[in-house]
């Protein structure tokens, strides 16, 4: 049955809802707390440490030892970038003693309205056409106290709250979990990657020939022409390999024909590309291996360096692990120069210290620390699917098309 007919509902200006809900105003809704948050001096904060969360627009940003609000609160981001990109939560609960900045607007659920649903309920939200900043995105208070919320029965917004909170248990869950494996990663890594007294050691210039990549702005590439690795994909990026087949549909174009880039800068299987600036240290030895079995064009690009193997001494899939060894990003480190941005040099890179055990070890190694990156995906995997299943069972809870009561 088509929703506009459906029994039961009721159109209003936010569209088709049940007959039993409302539409009301944030303002309506919440006690905005704003003039009691204010924000800590920089240069007294860092005097102070103490047991008492210090709350900004998108979260802790450290401990201090007195606190300005000791209740069960929303916090919803007044400004900063996150109001457009959303890559942390803008509306978020707190509970106890804590203090907030004038970053965060702070809300107090009135009677009537179940603080978990006005969450996610503003959670839910498209910010960008509140922004009132210019420079500097912004949510004012006029503003989000005219925000629409539909507010059904409060035993109905307490059932919804409870479904997606036990939605978000399960992703906590389960990124709790992805965290947990890359610490062992991390920690197989550096026992399994520090050089042994048996392994050779030799200079990287002296087993790969290092070149650079095919200078393209971010602005000229697309979804056409060959696939394209920009630096800045590369530091972007949690993995240090990329199988060319499997991602080809994620991996940025340059369309250019083939003629113009030199064979150094084609990516063929197993070859290491290395960034060469940085804005921190950390960053430096970035780099990513390249796992292309069907020789697909794949142009090295802006500020990356080529380490192409001259002879066939280190098995693929040690050869995606061996770099992140901390005896090679220390070297790495050692060689960077600049102050506000750090670079490499092609030639800096050809002093490295490169230790490698015979091949069979190489397999063994190769073998355990994959073992452990295959376990991250398919938990990377039902993480992906629990995330969309909360956004699809919040379109349907937030707006009433689903009933739980």
């Amino acid at each position: 049955m088509n929703e506009v007919t459906k029994p039961g509902y009721k159109h209003t200006e936010l569209g088709w809802i049940p007959e039993d809900w409302n539409i009301v105003e944030l303002g309506d809704a919440v006690f905005f707390l704003d003039g009691q948050r204010r924000p800590i001096k920089s240069q007294d904060r860092s005097k102070v440490s103490g047991d008492y969360p210090y709350y900004g627009a998108s979260g802790i940003i450290d401990y201090v030892n007195n606190y300005l609000f000791n209740d069960h609160l929303i916090l919803l981001g007044e400004d900063g970038e996150n109001i457009l990109s959303r890559n942390s939560p803008l509306a978020f609960q707190v509970k106890g003693k804590i203090w907030v900045n004038n970053h965060a607007h702070v809300l107090k659920p009135k009677d009537k309205y179940e603080i978990g649903f006005l969450t996610e309920f503003l959670e839910s939200l498209d910010y960008s056409l509140l922004n009132s900043g210019t420079a500097q995105p912004k949510l004012n208070k006029n503003s989000c106290q005219k925000i629409k919320l539909l507010s059904p029965p409060f035993k109905e917004q307490t059932a919804i709250a409870t479904a997606l909170s036990d939605m978000d248990s399960y992703i906590q869950s389960l990124e709790a979990l992805i965290a947990k494996k890359r610490l062992i990663k991390h920690g197989a890594m550096q026992e399994l990657l520090t050089p042994k007294e048996d392994w050779e050691v030799r200079k990287l210039g002296d087993v790969f020939n290092i070149s650079g990549g095919y200078s393209a702005s971010r602005d000229q590439l697309s979804n056409e022409g060959y696939c394209y690795l920009h630096y800045g994909d590369i530091h972007g990026s949690e993995k240090s390999y990329v199988n060319v087949e499997l991602e080809f549909g994620d991996i940025p174009k340059l369309n250019i024909g083939l003629a113009k880039i030199s064979s150094k800068s084609l990516l063929k299987n197993g070859d290491i590309v290395f960034v060469d600036a940085s804005e921190d240290m950390d960053g430096v030895s970035k780099h990513i291996v390249i796992e292309n079995h069907l020789e697909i064009p794949f142009i090295s690009g802006l500020h990356t360096i080529v380490a192409k193997s001259k002879t066939e001494f280190l098995d693929l899939n040690y050869k995606k692990y061996c770099f992140q060894a901390k005896y090679i990003k220390e070297q790495f480190q050692y060689f960077a120069v600049g102050t506000k941005v750090s670079g490499i040099s092609k030639s800096s890179i050809k002093q490295v210290d490169f230790h490698y055990p015979e091949i069979k070890v190489q397999r063994e190694i190769g073998s355990i620390l994959s073992s452990i990156d295959i376990e991250i995906q398919s938990i990377g995997n039902k993480l992906s699917k629990a995330l969309h299943l909360k956004q699809g069972m919040m379109q349907e809870l937030l707006t009433g098309r689903t009933r739980l009561v």
